[in-house]
């Protein structure tokens, strides 16, 4: 059996000072990589330990430990949340494993370079940053797709809900129940129909409370595609907002 520790802290910092709080163990058979993990809380002036316990710990399943060890401690911290009317989340930044102590890193480098619409270092932030302050779905959109990334494990249904925001700043008078709901998006963004039902299918049983795991592969993809629509999205509005400046 291998040991490793997640370490984090309680979001916001220095509001509560919690403590001693009485935690049991959770234990948890991750279906993707067919591998359980054991965890074991410690929560000490809002700094969070989570000692955890995996038949042979290896580099390349990080990030479905980070992933499942952050569900499970909100999941703790939803509850006292819940008992102090207060919204409270955590944050891991440190691993310790084989003796050493290593920062984590969450960013995606591969949809890193699917934003091509702006970045924060260059001129185009402030145009992408007016269209998303006059569109509050588009913002709300953005907020879908950011909590997939934060919340990793197996809910990846806000990458559609975040595709009909955009649907509906194009054509809120459409009907969910027409035959093709997303026609107008799909033809402004130039995307085939096969695309965006891919993200369709495969969220569907999350979007009515069912809990499917997915395989990396296809939730790599859903998000893949997200990315690629949402840029889109962004492109073709700032691409409009400077032709109505013209």
């Amino acid at each position: 059996m291998n040991t490793f520790k997640l370490i984090g802290c309680i979001l916001p910092p220095n509001k509560y000072s919690i403590s001693g709080v009485d935690l049991p163990s959770v234990e948890y058979k991750i279906p993707t990589i067919d591998e359980t993990i054991k965890c074991h809380f410690q929560i000490e002036q809002s700094k969070i330990t989570v000692t955890c316990e995996v038949a042979e710990y290896k580099k390349e399943n990080l990030r479905f430990y980070v992933n499942y060890v952050t569900d499970f401690t909100r999941a703790i911290l939803h509850l006292i949340s819940f008992s102090l009317a207060d919204a409270l989340d955590v944050f891991f930044d440190e691993v310790e494993a084989n003796g050493a102590k290593l920062k984590l890193l969450r960013a995606d480098p591969r949809l890193q370079k699917l934003c091509t619409a702006f970045k924060p270092d260059n001129n185009k932030f402030s145009a992408a940053m007016r269209i998303v302050m006059k569109e509050p779905n588009l913002f709300l959109a953005l907020s879908d797709v950011i909590s997939v990334l934060r919340d990793g494990t197996v809910d990846v249904s806000a990458c559609y809900r975040a595709i009909e925001r955009l649907r509906n700043i194009l054509s809120p008078d459409e009907s969910k129940q027409s035959k093709e709901p997303l026609r107008k998006l799909r033809d402004t963004l130039k995307l085939s129909k096969e695309f965006i039902e891919y993200i369709a299918k495969n969220t569907n049983g999350y979007r009515h409370g069912k809990l499917k795991p997915l395989t990396p592969e296809i939730r790599s993809e859903i998000l893949r595609r997200t990315w690629i629509i949402l840029n889109g999205f962004i492109e073709y509005r700032m691409e409009k907002d400077k032709d109505k400046k013209r």
